[in-house]
């Protein structure tokens, strides 16, 4: 009955585990070469304007859904969903890891929804432009993946 009982445990913490890791996708690590979109919390996302500036040794980017020239809308603007996300302002790939690198999904007022699955890539960093991509995935929050090129709105 000891072997039973071990056999049991067995399977029960394999299929435990299962269920409590969705997969990722086998591409997360592949950046498309379209304007970055997908899917936050449910709602369709297509990159429409960017701001994003240099301030205090890192690189602030605010990914926005509506179509407007760079540097004119933000995060205040109230138009959701969104993403935000800082790197360092340098050229470099940045694997997302809950600890030291996350994207921030913004659905509604106050409801910020941490993704942690996927990398950042930035290409150049300029006086003048930022060139990058990322794709990012949560299981319950959803996925973007695509190109961010753009403005870079301030440096300091």
């Amino acid at each position: 009955t000891a072997l039973l009982a071990t056999l049991l445990a067995t399977l029960l913490a394999a299929c435990a585990s299962d269920g409590d890791s969705p997969s990722l996708p086998d591409d997360l690590d592949v950046i498309a070469t379209t304007p970055a979109s997908g899917t936050i919390a449910g709602t369709p996302f297509t990159l429409g304007t960017r701001f994003m500036n240099v301030s205090g040794g890192d690189l602030y980017v605010d990914l926005l859904p509506e179509a407007a020239a760079d540097c004119t809308l933000d995060e205040t603007d109230g138009r959701y969903p969104f993403i935000i996300f800082f790197v360092p302002p340098a050229a470099g790939r940045y694997d997302l890891d809950f600890g030291t690198q996350t994207v921030t999904f913004v659905d509604a007022p106050s409801n910020n929804l941490i993704v942690s699955a996927g990398v950042i890539q930035i290409d150049s960093v300029t006086a003048d432009t930022v060139t990058g991509g990322l794709h990012v995935f949560d299981a319950e929050f959803g996925e973007i993946n695509g190109r961010f090129d753009g403005q870079l709105c301030f440096s300091n």
